[in-house]
């Protein structure tokens, strides 16, 4: 859904970032997403997406996602999200500061520690 949703939406997959520019953008991560990958956590507004509008295109077809028609026509119409390789993306830092993976080992060391 966040591959979808990246490439209709005015702030998902970097485009709150890319309006931003030429700041520059320091995201900050608390992930609640396996893997903890910055762009899929809350579909990754100030992180450029590897996704295509074809992709999500694809993926609406594949899974057979019923979306209404008037936004099945604005997503075929509709401009990419920026990529990584966009020049408005080069100064921009990312740190994933907490996830839930990490909490979930810091919590079963700490009752291995304490034989619960």
């Amino acid at each position: 859904m966040n591959a979808i949703r990246k490439q209709f939406s005015r702030i998902k997959g970097g485009r709150l970032a890319e309006a931003a520019y030429p700041a520059r953008v320091w995201t900050v991560v608390v992930s609640d997403i396996p893997g903890d990958d910055p762009a899929m956590v809350s579909s990754g507004p100030t992180i450029p997406t590897a996704g295509t509008v074809a992709d999500a295109i694809a993926l609406i077809e594949r899974y057979r996602i019923d979306i209404p028609d008037n936004v099945r026509r604005h997503l075929k119409n509709a401009a990419e999200a920026p990529s990584a390789d966009d020049e408005k993306f080069h100064g921009n830092t990312v740190n994933v500061i907490a996830s839930a993976g990490v909490s979930l080992e810091a919590a079963a060391a700490l009752a291995l520690q304490h034989r619960f």
